[in-house]
């Protein structure tokens, strides 16, 4: 079975290592995980994770089925490579740099320091791709930011005749 977590990133006034250092050690350890396969795969499945990342993020259905079967990987280290990248993505495309970002999750041991190199790539087309991740990102989260949502809603209309 592979690992589920929950969990909310934090404010963006904080700093990159702290936001990495307060997310769950079993979280970090996974997506170490997935910055390996990252690495591995190499450039030319780049934007199938990506668009993968931002079909979850708007669906909230990962594609994991389709990816697994195009990338050719386990359901494990598809489980791992989408812990990276869904860390990954929205860090950067809230505006922090790949190489704050690196040098973030090498300080607080998500990225091996010899995998840094290797997914530097992933992290620039992000940053390229970062108009449209910040579209998603902000329809991800405004059912969050607008009114607490209604489970029950009765309507009353008075309509008066005038003579």
């Amino acid at each position: 079975m592979t690992p589920s977590f929950n969990f909310i990133l934090p404010r963006p006034e904080r700093s990159l290592s702290e936001a990495l250092t307060a997310m769950p050690r079993a979280f970090r350890e996974h997506a170490r995980k997935g910055f390996a396969v990252l690495a591995r795969l190499g450039r030319q499945h780049y934007a199938e994770i990506l668009r993968a990342v931002v079909i979850t993020l708007e669906t909230r259905q990962p594609p994991l089925e389709d990816l697994e079967k195009r990338l050719s990987i386990t359901k494990d280290e598809l489980s791992a490579l989408m812990a990276a990248a869904m860390i990954t993505v929205p860090l950067l495309g809230n505006g922090a740099s790949p190489e704050d970002f690196t040098s973030a999750a090498v300080k607080v041991d998500m990225l091996p320091q010899d995998l840094a190199a290797g997914v530097l790539p992933f992290m620039q087309i992000v940053v390229a791709e970062r108009p449209q991740l910040g579209r998603a990102i902000r329809r991800t989260a405004m059912p969050s930011q607008v009114l607490p949502f209604l489970a029950g809603v009765d309507i009353v209309v008075d309509l008066r005749m005038a003579f």
